[in-house]
């Protein structure tokens, strides 16, 4: 693997973790939007492992350009009340961009773990983003609770 591939891996493992801290961070709202937080940081923490899962001894990189500039305001938009609906459009928006790109430029023989994770954790932010809007429009508590 590329040290770029290495450094991208981290850095999505890292972002994620930070999403789980700032998310597990995040208090008030009615109950249903508390669970959600949870559910929702869960998730982030869940997605890190499976970068983590990727990530091997090897030489180290810098992130490419796109990655850093697309995930920087990310985590900085978490926090205090309204956090699920920035978590919706923010940070949810940009990690699925950077997954899509991450799937769409992996080499299709080497990258093909790469590829698989990104897939599989684009899959679980878009089931999460979904019931969080389902809950910010006043559709009832979302059904999934647990996994990834």
């Amino acid at each position: 693997m590329q040290a770029e591939s290495l450094a991208t891996i981290r850095r999505l493992r890292l972002h994620e973790e930070a999403c789980f801290e700032s998310l597990g961070r995040a208090t008030g709202g009615d109950p249903a939007t508390v669970i959600q937080l949870d559910v929702v940081a869960r998730h982030h923490a869940w997605r890190a492992a499976q970068w983590a899962g990727l990530e091997a001894a090897g030489p180290e990189g810098e992130a490419p350009t796109w990655l850093e500039a697309l995930l920087a305001p990310s985590v900085a938009a978490e926090g205090e009340g309204g956090a699920l609906d920035r978590w919706a459009t923010t940070t949810a928006v940009t990690l699925a961009a950077a997954y899509d790109r991450l799937a769409d430029e992996v080499d299709a023989v080497s990258g093909g773990p790469v590829r698989r994770v990104a897939e599989r954790c684009r899959a679980d932010l878009e089931l999460d983003r979904g019931e969080v809007r389902r809950l910010l429009a006043g559709d009832g508590v979302p059904e999934r609770r647990v996994g990834g």
